[in-house]
C-alpha cells in the first residue's frame, strides 16, 4: 500500500474524532511518510512498518477519548473512553469493561447505603416500626441520628472516592492503549 492509500484509509477510518484532531492525526503520519522518505525507504516500506490504518484509528480514537475525558471530566466522557479502549481488542474487553463495570455497581451501592442511611430520620417519621427494631434498648432518635450522621460521613468520603475512582480509571485506560501499541 502506498501513501495515498494509506491516507486515504486512515482518513476514512477517523470517525469518532473531532475536525481538528483528525487534521492532526492526518499531518503525524504525513510526518512519519516524509521522515522515512528522507531516510531513503518506499512509502510500502512505511505503510507496511506503520501497520493497519484501521487499528491506527482506533488507537487514536481512543486516546483522544482519554484526552477529552481526562479535559472534560463527566460519565459521558469516561464511559466513550472505556469504551474506545476496550474495542481495541478482546484483551482489553476483558480487562478493562469487566473490572469497571464491577466497579462502577460497588461504588454505586455504596451512595445507595449512604443514601438510605441519610434518609433514616424521614424513614422514622412515616414507619418508626422499622427503626426501631435496630435500636433495641437505645433511643430510637440516637440511634436513627446516629444513621444519620454515618450516612454524611459515607456521602462526603464517597464523592472524593469517585473523583479518585475517575482518575484512575483514565491511568488504567491510558496504561491498556499502551500496552496495545506496545509502548
Amino acid at each position: 500500500m502506498n501513501k495515498k492509500e494509506f491516507m486515504e484509509k486512515l482518513d476514512k477510518a477517523l470517525t469518532d474524532i473531532s475536525k481538528d484532531e483528525k487534521k492532526e492525526a492526518m499531518r503525524d503520519y504525513e510526518e512519519h511518510f516524509s521522515i522515512g522518505s528522507e531516510k531513503g525507504r518506499t512509502e510500502e516500506e512505511i505503510a507496511k512498518s506503520l501497520g493497519d490504518p484501521a487499528s491506527l484509528a482506533k488507537t487514536i480514537e481512543a486516546e483522544y477519548a482519554i484526552t477529552r475525558a481526562k479535559r472534560e471530566p463527566g460519565i459521558k466522557n469516561i464511559f466513550r473512553a472505556t469504551i474506545a479502549v476496550a474495542g481495541l481488542g478482546l484483551f482489553n474487553l476483558i480487562f478493562v469493561l469487566i473490572p469497571l463495570i464491577i466497579a462502577v455497581v460497588l461504588l454505586f451501592a455504596a451512595y445507595i447505603v449512604a443514601v438510605i442511611f441519610i434518609a433514616m430520620p424521614f424513614l422514622m417519621l412515616f414507619y418508626p416500626a422499622s427503626v426501631t427494631i435496630l435500636s433495641g434498648d437505645t433511643p430510637t432518635r440516637m440511634v436513627v441520628i446516629g444513621f444519620h450522621i454515618i450516612g454524611d460521613i459515607l456521602l462526603v468520603v464517597l464523592l472524593y472516592v469517585t473523583k479518585g475512582f475517575y482518575k484512575l480509571i483514565l491511568a488504567y485506560l491510558q496504561m491498556n492503549a499502551k500496552i496495545i501499541r506496545g509502548e
